[in-house]
C-alpha cells in the first residue's frame, strides 16, 4: 500500500467519524432541546396552574412531577457537559453558564422536589380548609389531616435547604444576559420555599398545641381555661407539653423567611411575602401569651379546686396566692415579654380582619399584665397573714363630686384572711366632730355656693386626686372620735352594679324580692325616700354581695375582669398607707392620683354644688383642638358643652321649692362648679361662659361667670367658674390657652406629641373630639390610637372617655 493511499484511507475513516461524531452530537442535541422544551412547557404550565389556586393544588404536584422528569432526562441528554462544564468557565461569553449548567440543573431538582412536596401536603388539605367556614369539619379530623401532611412537608423543608445551599453558590449577575435574569427571579422564588415549608409546619405544631384546649373553648368562652377541675388541668397540662415544639418551629420559621430575597420580585408579590414573613411573629406572640396564661392557669387552678371543694373564694385567693407570690412575679415579667411580642408584630402588613385583631393585641396583653398584678396585691388587699380594715366612701354619682360623688354613708370594712370580719356603715351626715373639736374651713367653693363653711366628712372628697381626698377623709372621720383606719376604698352605684351582674341577684334582708343589676338604682331610690338614713340600705346590699363574693359562686375570670374594668373606669378608687402597695397601684393607675405627666394633659372635674341629683340627666360632651402651626407657641381650645335632659319647667328658684323626692332631686336644676386642669405654666388667653343670675344659685347671689386661673393638683394649672342649667337647657363653656413648649418634643425628621386625657372618678363615659393642626407641611405618620393617614396635615379622633386615654402622635416635619 502506498502511503498516499494509507493518508487517503486515513482522511476517510477521520471523515466518518467526525460524521458519526457530529450525528450523534446532533442526536444528543436534539433530544436535549427536546428536553428542554419540554421542561420549558412543563414550566409554563405550572406559571399557568398558579395563576388558579384552586387547580394548583389539584394539578400542580402532577405537573411538578412531570418536570422533574424532563429534567432527568435533559441532564441525561446533555451528559457529560454538566460534569464538565465546571472546567469550562474559562470560554468567553458562555463559559460561566457551562459552568453553572450543572450546579443549575441540581437546585432546579431540589427546587421542584419541594415544590411538588408542599402541594402533596396541600392538595388533600384545601377541601378541609374550605369546609372550615361551613363548620363541617371537626377539630379533630383537621388535626388528623395536619399530621398527615407533616412528613411532605418535611421533606420539602429538606429539600429546600438542600436547594438554597446549592443557589448560594450560583451568581446570577455573572451569567450571560440570556439566562441571568431568569435564573436571578427563580433563585428568589427559591429562597422563600425553606420558610413556607417551615412555616407549614410551624402552624401545623401551633394548631396541635392548641387543640387540647379546642373543648375548653367551644362556647368561646376564655375563662373556662381556669375551670379549676381535672379535665380542665389535664388539657392544660398537654398543651403546655406540646408549646415547646410549636416555639422551636416557629422560630427555624422565623429564621429561614429571613434569608429569603425579595428584590428581584414585582412589588405587588413582595407584598403578600411581606405579610408572609410577619406571621412567624404572630405565632410567636401567640405561643409566649398561651405559655403566659398557662402559668396563670396552673397558678389558679389548684385555688378555685379548692373552692369548688367548700373553700370559701377570698379565703383560697388569700391563701393560695400569697403562696404562689413568687410564680405570679415570674408570670408578671413574662407578660411584659408578651406586650414587647405583640408590639412587635406589624399589624399593617396583616390581611384584615386579622390586622384589626392584632392591633388590640397589644392593649389586651397590657391589660393581662394588669389582671396578674392584681392577682399579686389582692392578698394583702384580702387581709391575708393579719386583717386589713377600710375606710369605705359609698358615692353617689347622680351627685357629682370632684373624688367620684357625693359622700353618702362611710365606715370600717374589715378583712380578715379573704373573709369579711366585720362591716359597719353610717349616714355620712350623721359623722360629725365631737363635742369641743371644730372642723377646719371647707374649701372656698363650698360655702361661696352652697354655704358650707366649715369641712365634714360627706364633703371630704373635694379634691379630683383620691390620695388627698382619701387622706381628708381620714382626717375627718378621725375627728368625730371613730378609729379611721390608714386604707381608703371609694365605690358608688355603678360598680355595684357591674358587680351584680357577675354574682348575679342576691338576697337582701327586708327584700322579697332579689336585688340584680336591674334593679338597684331603683332600690336605692326607694329607700332614699322611706327612710333618712342612706346606710341603711348600702349596708344591706353591700353585705349581701360580700357574702355572696366570699362563698365564691361565681366565675372567678369574670370577678377579676370587672374589678379590672372598674378601677380602671374609677368606679371603685383605693388608697393605701404600705409604701410597696401604694406603689403598685399608682405605677397600675388603680389609687385614682391626678398625674399630669410631662406632656399636654387635660382632665375636666365637675362638681354638684346645688343640692341634687341632676347629674344624671346632664349630657355633657367634649371638643378638644390642639393648633400646633406655630411649634414654638402650642395652642390648646376646649370646648364643654352641657344639656340638661330632664322635662320640668320653671326657674331653677321654682324647681327648688318642690318637695325633696328622688325624682324631684333628679329632675332640679343643675349648678356645677367647673375645675379644668391642664399642664403647668399653660396660660388662659379666653373665656366664654356667661353669667347666672341670682335665682340661678343656691346663695340667691348672681355669679357674672369669670373663669379664673391658679394652681391645681401636682402642679397642673387650674382654670374653674360656675355654670347653672335649668332642664331642658344647653350650655357651652369655651376655653383657649397657650401650652407649655414641652407638649411637643423634637424626634428624628419632626415632633412627637403626647396627651394625656383623665377621667373624673364616677363619672359616666363622655363623648370627646381631639383635633391637631400641624405645622404648615407637616403629616401625621403614626398615632398611637385612632386613625393615621399618611399626608394628612390634621389629626382627628372621636372616641368616648370611659377611662384615662394616653395619646401619642408622630409628625413628620417638610
Amino acid at each position: 500500500m502506498s502511503r498516499r493511499g494509507g493518508v487517503r484511507r486515513g482522511y476517510i475513516w477521520g471523515g466518518v467519524c467526525a460524521l458519526a461524531l457530529i450525528a450523534v452530537v446532533g442526536l444528543r442535541v436534539w433530544a436535549a432541546a427536546q428536553s428542554a422544551t419540554a421542561v420549558i412547557a412543563d414550566i409554563r404550565s405550572v406559571e399557568a396552574l398558579a395563576r388558579d389556586p384552586e387547580r394548583l393544588l389539584t394539578e400542580g404536584a402532577v405537573s411538578l412531577a412531570s418536570t422533574r422528569q424532563h429534567l432527568a432526562a435533559l441532564r441525561g441528554d446533555l451528559w457529560p457537559l454538566p460534569a464538565v462544564g465546571a472546567w469550562l468557565g474559562w470560554l468567553p461569553g458562555y463559559g460561566a453558564d457551562l459552568a453553572a449548567l450543572g450546579p443549575l440543573l441540581d437546585a432546579s431538582d431540589h427546587t421542584l422536589a419541594a415544590t411538588e412536596s408542599m402541594l402533596v401536603a396541600a392538595g388533600p388539605l384545601a377541601p378541609t380548609l374550605r369546609a372550615l367556614d361551613r363548620a363541617a369539619v371537626t377539630a379533630p379530623e383537621l388535626s388528623q389531616q395536619l399530621a398527615a401532611a407533616r412528613p411532605s412537608l418535611e421533606h420539602a423543608q429538606a429539600r429546600a435547604e438542600q436547594a438554597m445551599l446549592i443557589w448560594e453558590q450560583i451568581d446570577p449577575e455573572a451569567l450571560s444576559p440570556l439566562i441571568g435574569p431568569r435564573v436571578a427571579q427563580v433563585r428568589s422564588l427559591a429562597t422563600l420555599l425553606p420558610g413556607a415549608a417551615s412555616l407549614s409546619i410551624a402552624t401545623i405544631d401551633l394548631h396541635a398545641s392548641l387543640a387540647p384546649l379546642f373543648p375548653l373553648l367551644r362556647a368561646g368562652d376564655p375563662a373556662q381555661l381556669l375551670a379549676g377541675d381535672s379535665a380542665t388541668l389535664t388539657s392544660l397540662t398537654r398543651a403546655a407539653e406540646l408549646l415547646p415544639l410549636a416555639r422551636a418551629s416557629t422560630e427555624r420559621a422565623a429564621d429561614d423567611l429571613a434569608r429569603a430575597q425579595l428584590d428581584g420580585l414585582p412589588e405587588g408579590r413582595q407584598a403578600q411575602l411581606l405579610q408572609l414573613a410577619e406571621l412567624p411573629g404572630l405565632y410567636l406572640a401567640v405561643i409566649s401569651s398561651l405559655e403566659v396564661g398557662q402559668e396563670v392557669a396552673a397558678i389558679v387552678t389548684p385555688i378555685l379546686a379548692e373552692q369548688h371543694g367548700g373553700r370559701p373564694l377570698g379565703a383560697a385567693l388569700a391563701s393560695g396566692l400569697a403562696a404562689r407570690r413568687a410564680e405570679l412575679d415570674g408570670a408578671r415579667l413574662r407578660m411584659g415579654e408578651v406586650i414587647s411580642a405583640w408590639e412587635q408584630v406589624r399589624a399593617d402588613r396583616l390581611p384584615q380582619p386579622l390586622r384589626e385583631a392584632v392591633e388590640q393585641m397589644p392593649a389586651r396583653a397590657a391589660e393581662a399584665g394588669e389582671l396578674i398584678e392584681l392577682a399579686q396585691l389582692l392578698p394583702g388587699l384580702l387581709g391575708a397573714g393579719g386583717g386589713r380594715d377600710y375606710l369605705v366612701l359609698a358615692l353617689s354619682g347622680d351627685e357629682l363630686r370632684p373624688g367620684g360623688g357625693f359622700i353618702t354613708s362611710a365606715g370600717v370594712l374589715r378583712l380578715q384572711d379573704g373573709r369579711v370580719a366585720g362591716l359597719s356603715l353610717e349616714d355620712s351626715g350623721k359623722i360629725s366632730p365631737r363635742a369641743g373639736v371644730a372642723s377646719p374651713y371647707a374649701p372656698e367653693p363650698l360655702g361661696r355656693y352652697m354655704q358650707i363653711y366649715r369641712w365634714f366628712l360627706r364633703d371630704s372628697n373635694w379634691s379630683p386626686d383620691f390620695p388627698t381626698s382619701a387622706r381628708m377623709a381620714g382626717i375627718l372621720y378621725g375627728l368625730s372620735g371613730r378609729t379611721a383606719p390608714p386604707d381608703v376604698a371609694a365605690i358608688n352605684v355603678v360598680a355595684l352594679q357591674e358587680l351584680l351582674r357577675v354574682t348575679g341577684p342576691v338576697a337582701v334582708a327586708g327584700e322579697a324580692d332579689p336585688i340584680s343589676a336591674d334593679t338597684v338604682v331603683a332600690f336605692f331610690e326607694r329607700h332614699h325616700g322611706l327612710q333618712n338614713d342612706n346606710s341603711a340600705p348600702v349596708t344591706a346590699l353591700a353585705q349581701a354581695l360580700l357574702d355572696r363574693i366570699e362563698r365564691g359562686d361565681m366565675a372567678l375570670p369574670a370577678l377579676l375582669k370587672v374589678a379590672h374594668q372598674l378601677l380602671d373606669q374609677r368606679h371603685i378608687q383605693i388608697a393605701v398607707a404600705e409604701p410597696a402597695a401604694a406603689e403598685h397601684l399608682a405605677g397600675l393607675g388603680w389609687d385614682g392620683a391626678v398625674r399630669p405627666g410631662g406632656r399636654d394633659f387635660l382632665m375636666v372635674v365637675d362638681a354638684n354644688v346645688g343640692y341634687t341629683k341632676a347629674n344624671r340627666n346632664i349630657r355633657e360632651r367634649l371638643s378638644y383642638t390642639v393648633d400646633l402651626t406655630d411649634p414654638m407657641a402650642p395652642l390648646a381650645s376646649l370646648a364643654i358643652g352641657y344639656t340638661h335632659t330632664g322635662t320640668a319647667t320653671g326657674t331653677c328658684a321654682e324647681l327648688d321649692a318642690e318637695p325633696a323626692s328622688y325624682s324631684s332631686m333628679l329632675a332640679r336644676c343643675h349648678r356645677t362648679y367647673l375645675r379644668v386642669l391642664v399642664p403647668a405654666a399653660s396660660a388662659l388667653l379666653s373665656a366664654e361662659n356667661g353669667p347666672s343670675p341670682g335665682e340661678w344659685t343656691w346663695s340667691g347671689l348672681p355669679d357674672d361667670g369669670m373663669v379664673s386661673s391658679g394652681v391645681g393638683e401636682a402642679g397642673a394649672s387650674v382654670f374653674a367658674t360656675y355654670l347653672a342649667l335649668p332642664p331642658g337647657a344647653e350650655r357651652t363653656v369655651a376655653l383657649r390657652y397657650s401650652l407649655p413648649l414641652t407638649v411637643i418634643e423634637p424626634m428624628e425628621g419632626g415632633y412627637r406629641y403626647g396627651l394625656r386625657i383623665q377621667k373624673q372618678a364616677g363619672r359616666e363615659p363622655i363623648p370627646i373630639q381631639i383635633r391637631l393642626n400641624l405645622p404648615p407641611g407637616a403629616s401625621v405618620v403614626w398615632a398611637s390610637a385612632g386613625p393615621a393617614r399618611p399626608g394628612a396635615t390634621t389629626f382627628e379622633l372621636t372616641t368616648s372617655l370611659v377611662r384615662d386615654l394616653d395619646l401619642e402622635i408622630h409628625i413628620q416635619a417638610s
